[in-house]
């Protein structure tokens, strides 16, 4: 379409459509034909159509684990989606009607936060893993002021052992989590599946493996190939 036609389909005056079709170009949701001078969908539209179709697809294939798992702990159980720098909540399901964290469709944990963050570094290069920890404020332990180097590296041998990380009432004395990673097509890191609640510290190495292998069969079936976590040591 061109810009007349906009402004006249739309009510809006030239000089403003114009303006606000500019804005949309630089965003990348409209893009200009120099040659017709028409608009149409730019490639950001396309991109954003693929992603809302990817998470319906996560959504489809998670559901059913969450649920397992969410039954089984009692706790909330989470799918986040890896987005840098953020891990965004794509799926949950509350697993106790007494108790339930108020943990929003979309809402969105740095990387650096938590168990999640801690096990998907951990399944992450080396290389890659500093550069995260380098660019973002660091809440793996708490506050920023309360991380430490040397208790994440033995965090990281554990998490890569048993495939999946803990977290024991950093951010609440009585809430506890728990988080495996989530690899996609190839070998690519994708996600995390989550469990928050105020299950027991005794409970964690039992609901671990149980997080672990769902998120494996999880990863399978989005198309996983050789997941590092086949090669490590069930406890």
């Amino acid at each position: 379409m061109t810009l007349t036609e906009i402004s006249k389909k739309t009510g809006i005056q030239k000089s403003k459509a114009y303006a606000i079709l500019n804005t949309l170009q630089h965003l990348g949701l409209v893009q200009r034909k120099l040659e017709t001078k028409q608009y149409s969908l730019g490639p950001t539209l396309v991109y954003l159509g693929r992603k809302a179709s990817e998470i319906l697809s996560y959504k489809e294939i998670t559901g059913p684990y969450l649920k397992q798992i969410a039954t089984l702990t009692r706790s909330t159980t989470i799918f986040g989606l890896i987005e840098e720098p953020y891990l965004f909540v794509v799926a949950k399901e509350e697993g106790d009607e007494n108790f339930s964290l108020s943990i929003k469709l979309g809402k969105r944990y740095p990387l650096t936060f938590g168990a999640h963050g801690k096990v998907i570094l951990s399944f992450l290069p080396e290389q890659e893993r500093e550069r995260i920890l380098s660019s973002q404020e660091v809440y793996l332990h708490g506050l920023p002021q309360n991380f430490d180097k040397e208790r994440f590296r033995k965090e990281v041998e554990e998490c890569l052992r048993k495939g999946y990380g803990v977290d024991i009432g950093t951010f609440h004395p009585k809430v506890n989590a728990i988080a495996s990673p989530i690899f996609g097509e190839g070998r690519g890191l994708v996600g995390s599946l989550f469990v928050v609640g105020l299950f027991p510290e005794s409970a964690v190495d039992t609901f671990g493996s149980k997080i672990r292998d769902a998120a494996m069969e999880i990863s399978t079936a989005l198309g996983a190939d050789g997941i590092p976590m086949n090669f490590m040591r069930k406890e």
